[in-house]
């Protein structure tokens, strides 16, 4: 044998450890080849494997979020009631509803009195009235000196004297005419500011006068005043202004979603802004029965004390009514429906009509409600807090809890809402309600209990 034959080839024989080196040189050589086989794909190819990818993970997150959106809706429906949440006992409570509106002083109907020239005359003056002065009812602020007076009472006396002569001749044609003549005379007179007895004196004594005494007819102050010793003034002049400050009154517009809440004979709580430390209480007791077109809202006046004179016109004054609500859902009874009360004086109250021992005006009659509310309306109201309502397309719900601990949607009926004492005895706002609820069911108030598409009202 040739001894060239059965020597190893260069490139084909190793040794042991050769072997293992050429073997992976092998391997990495396939590798490469991968690589480039790889590297030499097509760009359509590339993207196709990319968006395979790309929707297996698209398939497996919409698989994630269908198990836990149904496993919310289940745990909505009938799942039981996570430990971390507290449910609220459903029990009367005793409910009150505040309702707080602004408004402005100013003088009522009547209070301010303008004072004008009964007469065409010159003025004279014992004493000099200015702006702020207090002045008592018929006393006298200045003289009027007209001839026109004292041709009237001229007219009046040839008047009386006609009528004398016809009746001593006992003719009853110039009876009767001068009778007429003297009845217009007479009116003529008063019309002018002369007083009755004034009238009387003339016609006793026979005697007339060019001066007429001007009185004022209310006690109050002086608020403007526009004549002066020896001016000229003509019928109808205003001369002065007065004003009685007291009752000061506070005027409010209430909107017309409240008045079912404020009506005459409710009582309130009046803070004036200058004077925030004093609270005064008093009754409305006027309401225009005209509602404004444009606002939506109704005038009512309230009468406030100012004896002192420390409340003046135009000042910004608030008031506050706490009104209980009934079981029934509706405002407690004022106390007043039926009875007589005075516009001016709301602590005059009498059982049957007649006029103010204080003013002399005609007591007002508030309207007898009582028919409208339910005779076995309760003081109590069952009650649930609005953290626990629920707007579910314009239907008002709670989630209820039921003995086994599962958690059902229940739609209520309640009512406007209301400030009651929670179990630490601070001030908290609930709802009443009317229907949907016994005493004892327990609702959740949390509203993170995985709720979809629902919104919490009452915030």
């Amino acid at each position: 044998m040739d001894s060239a034959n059965w020597l190893p080839s260069s490139t084909n024989s190793c040794s042991p450890a050769d072997g293992i080196e050429g073997q992976t040189t092998s391997n990495e050589t396939v590798e490469n080849d991968n690589w480039h086989e790889a590297k030499k794909l097509k760009p359509a190819q590339k993207i196709s494997r990319y968006g395979y990818r790309m929707s297996l993970l698209a398939i497996a997150s919409l698989a994630l979020f269908s198990v836990y959106w149904l496993h919310s809706v289940d745990k909505q429906a009938g799942s039981t009631l996570p430990t971390a949440l507290e449910a609220y006992v459903v029990k009367p409570q005793d409910l009150s509803r505040e309702i707080k509106i602004n408004g402005k002083l100013d003088y009522g109907d009547g209070q301010l009195v303008t004072l004008r020239a009964p007469m065409t005359g010159r003025v004279e003056m014992d004493v000099a009235r200015s702006v702020g002065d207090w002045v008592t009812e018929a006393e006298g602020l200045l003289t009027i000196r007209s001839d026109h007076l004292l041709e009237g009472e001229r007219n009046f006396l040839r008047a009386l004297e006609d009528f004398e002569l016809a009746k001593q001749n006992s003719d009853g044609f110039a009876m009767v005419s001068s009778q007429k003549s003297l009845s217009a005379e007479r009116r003529n007179l008063l019309l002018l500011g002369v007083s009755p007895e004034r009238l009387t004196e003339v016609e006793k004594l026979n005697v007339v006068s060019d001066r007429l005494p001007v009185e004022s007819r209310e006690s109050g102050i002086i608020l403007e005043t526009r004549v002066h010793e020896g001016q000229k003034v003509h019928q109808g002049d205003i001369m002065y202004r007065i004003v009685n400050p007291d009752p000061m009154w506070l005027f409010a517009s209430v909107h017309v979603s409240d008045l079912h809440w404020i009506t005459v004979g409710r009582r309130a709580a009046i803070r004036v802004k200058t004077q925030p430390a004093i609270i005064l209480r008093s009754v409305v007791t006027v309401m225009s029965p005209v509602v404004d077109s444009a606002s939506r809202t109704v005038r009512i006046g309230i009468p406030l004390p100012n004896e002192d004179g420390k409340l003046q016109r135009f000042m910004f004054a608030s008031a506050t009514f706490q009104i209980g609500v009934q079981s029934d859902g509706r405002p407690e009874p004022t106390g007043l429906e039926g009875k007589y009360i005075c516009a001016t004086h709301p602590d005059i109250v009498r059982e049957s009509p007649g006029d103010c021992p204080i003013s002399g005006s005609l007591l007002a009659h508030v309207a007898n409600r009582r028919e409208e509310r339910n005779p076995v309306a309760e003081s109590m109201v069952l009650a649930v807090p609005v953290g626990a309502v629920l707007d579910r397309d314009g239907h008002k719900s709670v989630r209820r809890v039921t003995s086994s601990g599962k958690i059902e949607i229940v739609e209520i009926t309640i009512g406007a809402p209301a400030q009651g004492k929670d179990d630490q005895g601070g001030l908290a706002t609930y709802f009443p309600v009317q229907a949907g609820l016994k005493k004892g069911d327990r609702v959740l108030v949390s509203p993170n209990v995985g709720l979809k598409g629902e919104m919490l009202i009452g915030k």
